[in-house]
């Protein structure tokens, strides 16, 4: 019964909320108050979280502190790198949250699919990667390619033999060209890459 209580106590607080009260999935509910799973496992956050959180999705929480939970597909906490901060907002594997007062939610799918999160962007194992400008928000340029061996973008390489290579963001910002053979910058301090996206 104790239990019963809990979880309608959490599933109220949850429905208390304005338009970005949480999330419903499958797997259970995630809102300012915990998570709810399915499984029959709670999961309570502090209030001192809970006041700190400012956009909930599908695989995640985004926090103004940038301490952001990125969460499985059953909801359970996962040890992936939440991303990082920066003075123009923060960026994690639920979405972008910028100081100039804008959110962006990713996509459960794209937030699954993303393995590397770089001062320009984002790189994903099916190279649907997002690049970002100075102020977080998404750029036109293009995102690179992806090969058999893996995909190159503005934020780094991702190699299908399990390594990454994130790229700083001066030379992310210095580059106009992504080619099969290698990266080339306005400055000239290409990188020339071989058959397995290896420097060279």
């Amino acid at each position: 019964m104790r239990f019963l209580v809990v979880i309608a106590v959490m599933v109220a607080a949850v429905g208390a909320f304005p338009s970005n009260a949480g999330y419903v999935l499958p797997a259970g509910n995630i809102g300012y108050s915990g998570i709810v799973r399915t499984d029959g496992t709670i999961e309570a956050f502090p209030g001192d979280f809970s006041h700190d959180i400012v956009l909930i999705g599908p695989s995640g929480i985004v926090t103004k502190s940038g301490k952001n939970v990125q969460l499985d597909r059953n909801l359970h906490r996962t040890k992936r790198s939440a991303g990082f901060v920066r003075p123009e907002g923060s960026v994690g594997y639920s979405g972008i949250v910028r100081t100039d007062g804008t959110i962006e939610a990713f996509p459960g799918d794209f937030s699954f699919d993303i393995v590397l999160i770089g001062p320009s962007g984002i790189v994903t194992k099916s190279g649907k990667n997002v690049q970002l400008d100075r102020n977080l928000h998404r750029t036109k340029r293009s995102a690179g390619f992806v090969r058999p061996e893996g995909s190159v973008g503005y934020s780094g390489i991702v190699r299908t033999d399990g390594t990454i290579e994130a790229f700083p963001g001066d030379f992310s910002y210095d580059i106009v060209l992504i080619g099969p053979s290698g990266i080339v910058t306005k400055s000239g301090k290409n990188v020339q890459l071989d058959r397995n996206l290896h420097r060279v």
